[in-house]
Parts: C-alpha cells; structure tokens; sequence
C-alpha cells in the first residue's frame, strides 16, 4: 500500500489519470483510507480538465465531489480534502457560496503551508465574488 501510495504522489500532477489509477488500487484493499480517497478525487478532478466528452467530464467530476465528500467523512480534520473541494466547487463548478465553509474548514485544520497560500488567496476570490 505504501509503494501505491508514493508511485501515486510521484505521478500526481503530471499524470493524474495514472495517479488515480494506483489511489485506486490502494482504495481496493483499504476502502477508507483517507488519503488515497482525497487525492484520487483531486487527480480525477484534475484529469477531467483534459477530457473533451461532456459527459464524462461531468461523470468524472461526480465522482471526484464522491470521493472528496467521502474523505471528509472519514477524517473530518484532515485539511487536503477540504481544501480540494473548495477549489473544484469554486475553480471548476462556479459555486461560491458551497465553497465557501471548505475553504474555513481547509484553513482551520492547518493545511500544508503551500497549499495554505493558495487557499486563503481563493478565500478572497470566494468572498469577491460572493460580494458581487
């Protein structure tokens, strides 16, 4: 699980398909592992961003909100999943205000200082838009 776990964080932005692909075979053995959970909806959501069919973007962002959703419900104070869900309901789906308590949560838990830099600009793009 762990070998799965590293070849998927290696491929994850240069290869988001392959990465949810091995967070897959991890989920396979280990149904609630929340980070495998977290980053294969991250991956499936970033990979969408390169599929054309309709359709399947929107099955593949479904999917993605499932996974993160349920990565929250298996760890509520992880931050990762949180602050995935606020990017993809906001960057991605247009919507601010269920963004918004994702974005709260995410900061509150004390995500990665990378990634902490990131949300608090989305906050304010969130509350921008939520103003206007």
């Amino acid at each position: 699980r762990q070998l799965l776990l590293v070849q998927a964080r290696a491929a994850q932005s240069v290869q988001p398909d392959v990465a949810a692909d091995l967070y897959a075979q991890v989920l396979a053995d280990d149904p609630d592992n929340a980070e495998a959970l977290t980053y294969r909806g991250w991956s499936l959501a970033l990979d969408a961003r390169g599929l054309t069919d309709a359709d399947a973007v929107g099955a593949q962002l479904r999917e993605a909100l499932t996974l993160l959703d349920r990565a929250t419900e298996v760890d509520p104070v992880y931050p990762d999943p949180h602050c995935f869900l606020a990017i993809v309901l906001f960057n991605t789906l247009g919507l601010a205000e269920d963004a918004r308590p994702h974005v709260d949560t995410c900061l509150e838990f004390g995500p990665p200082a990378d990634v902490r830099g990131l949300v608090e600009g989305l906050r304010d793009e969130i509350d921008n838009a939520l103003a206007g």
